[in-house]
């Protein structure tokens, strides 16, 4: 793993998610050796490594301008997030001591995840720009039929 690479921190977190759960993949979260100079990336990581939230995630693609590149990362990154939490659980509210009650349902970080990533493949940015990751996010809806 490369430690100088945010994305790959963020696609690593993402993976373990998906195959042992999203406490397990926080703790092991690649801890990053630079700064990543992009504003929305940081916040990006943040989000999946605790210190950041959703909000402001969104804040700052929102006050990017609409169509703008962090705006797009935004809603990619939080759809994919939000898709992480309702395969692997939320680990800020879904530990593993955590009572039922208190465990939040898949199906609403399904419903953001999508909303999220329909918002970043409808984004002006992708079709402007051709940015695989607006690809990656058309061919996310398409796979899961979204």
């Amino acid at each position: 793993m490369n430690p100088k690479d945010t994305e790959e921190a963020i696609w690593a977190f993402l993976c373990e998610a998906r195959t042992a759960g999203s406490v397990e993949a926080r703790q092991k979260m690649i801890t990053m050796r630079e700064v990543d100079q992009r504003p929305y990336m940081r916040v990006a990581y943040g989000l999946f490594s605790g210190s950041a939230t959703e909000e402001e995630l969104a804040r700052v693609g929102h006050d990017a301008g609409a169509g703008s590149a962090p705006e797009f990362y935004a809603q990619l990154y939080l759809g994919l997030y939000n898709e992480a939490l309702a395969v692997g659980g939320d680990p800020g509210v879904d530990l593993p001591a955590a009572p039922p009650a208190k465990r939040v349902n898949p199906e609403a970080y399904q419903a953001k995840a999508a909303a999220y990533m329909r918002a970043a493949a409808a984004n002006p940015y992708g079709s402007r720009t051709g940015d695989y990751m607006w690809h990656l996010a058309k061919v996310h809806l398409k796979e899961r039929g979204w």
